[in-house]
């Protein structure tokens, strides 16, 4: 059984005082999001309003434990009704409400599925690949899917990718004992921009879950947070970093700068450097 919670302790303590702009950089297990809690908890109690806090997580299951978590923590001495009145969201359902009520979006999200058929229609459409159907699908596909991904993340679309440019450094850095050819990757880089701006164009007026980040980046004009809290930092890739920077006034952020379990989707413990700035 494990112990009953009975409050911060002094080092939690001294942290949750702070009422600067705080990160809290920390191993795993060591109790960063019990803090990030207790601070809403400080703050609540502090009479700041519930919607004047916007705290951010990466899953719909970090958000119901942060909600568990700050219900347990202030022990019966915040209302259940004013906890349910925090903004606890993730990054894109954040963005996919705003964007909803503000009309720029319609409210259909593509899919994982929808991209993949997309990728594999490019493949066989261009012959990009000389491979059996099977093993695009197996293997190719979701190497591709992931890469376009990854550096969709740092807002590089089809048309902002020169061409020239990228092939002038890809001929800088190829590995002469790789088993693939200079040229053979040239001509790669010229399929998979093809294949990408394929997959873009197919989706007329929806937009994928980064699309979604992009276009509240792009789009927001609302308020910003008298208090921002963002659980797990180091996963943050730049997009969403960009949007913390809009929405705050006052930052406490934690996290494991040796842990980025989203390192996939662009998160870079850069940020934490990026946010000491601040």
């Amino acid at each position: 059984m494990s112990n009953p919670i009975t409050g911060p302790t002094p080092e939690q303590q001294k942290i949750i005082d702070n009422d600067e702009n705080t990160i809290v950089i920390a191993n795993p297990g060591t109790g960063k999001t019990t803090t990030l809690s207790f601070k809403i908890i400080s703050l609540l109690k502090q009479n700041v309003e519930p919607e004047d806090i916007l705290c951010i997580t990466y899953t719909e299951k970090a958000k119901k434990e942060m909600y568990d978590a700050i219900k347990k923590n202030s022990q019966g001495e915040i209302a259940d009704s004013v906890i349910a009145r925090i903004n606890i969201n993730t990054f894109h359902s954040f963005a996919y409400q705003y964007l909803l009520e503000a009309g720029d979006i319609s409210g259909d999200i593509i899919g994982n599925n929808i991209l993949r058929f997309s990728l594999l229609q490019s493949f066989e459409r261009h012959g990009v690949f000389n491979y059996g159907k099977d093993y695009l699908i197996s293997d190719m596909v979701p190497k591709v899917e992931n890469a376009i991904r990854y550096i969709k993340n740092f807002g590089i679309t089809p048309d902002t990718i020169d061409i020239g440019k990228t092939k002038a450094l890809l001929e800088k850095l190829h590995d002469p004992n790789s088993k693939y050819s200079t040229e053979e990757v040239l001509a790669f880089l010229d399929r998979f921009v093809l294949v990408y701006n394929d997959y873009e164009n197919s989706k007329d007026d929806t937009v994928d879950y980064t699309d979604m980040l992009l276009l509240f980046s792009k789009n927001y004009s609302g308020r910003k947070f008298p208090y921002v809290a963002v659980d797990e930092m180091q996963d943050m890739n730049g997009i969403e970093a960009n949007i913390v920077n809009m929405l705050h006034e006052n930052l406490f952020l934690v996290g494991d700068s040796k842990q980025a379990i989203f390192g996939f989707q662009g998160g870079s413990i850069k940020n934490f450097e990026e946010f000491k700035k601040i």
